[in-house]
C-alpha cells in the first residue's frame, strides 16, 4: 500500500530525539522533585534542566496566597537575557493577557505554534513593552499548570529562541 505522502528518515530521526530529550528532562526532573528541600529552589533547578533539553527561555510562577502570580524564576542560557525578563517583569507586572496568568486562572495549557506580532502586540500595554517582547525573540511557547491533588500551583513556561525549534503537538503533549 502505497504511502499518502512520502516521509523521510531525517523526520524520523528528528522526532526520535525530540522524545528522547523529553524524557531526560522528565527523568531529571522527577529526580529534583524526589529530593525537595525548599520549593522555590526545586522549581528552580527544575527550570535550569528545561534549558536546553526542552527549551532556550523557561519560566516557573506560582500563585500566591493573596492571589498575585509571582515569578519563582527565569532561566536561559544568556544571564544577559534573563536579566532582561526580570527587568521587564519588574516594569511591566503580569495583566490579563499575560499567558502564566491565564493558565494559572483557568488550568488549561497554552500554546502557540507561532508567536506572531499582532499577537505580541495584544500583550504588549505599552511600545516599550512591545520592544521587550521582541528582544526575547520567542517564535512559539508552551505554557502549562503544574496540579498537585487536583489544585494549581503554578505555571511552567517553555519557549525557544536561539534555537531556531518551535514548538508541535507533540511538544505539547
Amino acid at each position: 500500500m502505497a504511502r499518502p505522502y512520502p516521509v523521510a528518515a531525517s523526520d524520523f530521526e528528528e522526532t526520535r530525539k525530540r522524545t528522547e530529550d523529553h524524557f531526560r528532562f522528565l527523568a531529571e526532573a522527577s529526580v529534583a522533585l524526589g529530593e525537595i528541600t525548599d520549593v522555590d529552589s526545586t522549581l528552580g533547578r527544575i527550570a535550569k534542566l528545561a534549558v536546553p533539553y526542552f527549551c532556550d527561555w523557561c519560566e516557573v510562577t506560582v500563585r500566591e496566597p493573596g492571589g498575585k502570580a509571582r515569578s519563582v524564576t527565569v532561566q536561559h542560557g544568556d544571564p544577559g537575557m534573563v536579566k532582561h525578563a526580570k527587568a521587564m517583569l519588574d516594569r511591566f507586572p503580569r495583566g490579563e493577557h499575560d499567558v502564566a496568568e491565564r493558565v494559572l486562572g483557568s488550568g488549561e495549557p497554552s500554546w502557540a505554534a507561532e508567536v506572531t506580532d499582532a499577537l505580541l502586540e495584544e500583550a504588549a500595554r505599552t511600545p516599550e513593552h512591545l520592544g521587550m517582547l521582541r528582544a526575547m525573540g520567542v517564535p512559539s511557547y508552551i505554557c502549562v499548570a503544574m496540579r498537585s491533588k487536583g489544585r494549581i500551583l503554578g505555571a511552567l513556561t517553555f519557549a525557544p529562541a536561539e534555537s531556531g525549534r518551535t514548538y508541535t503537538g507533540l511538544d505539547l503533549q
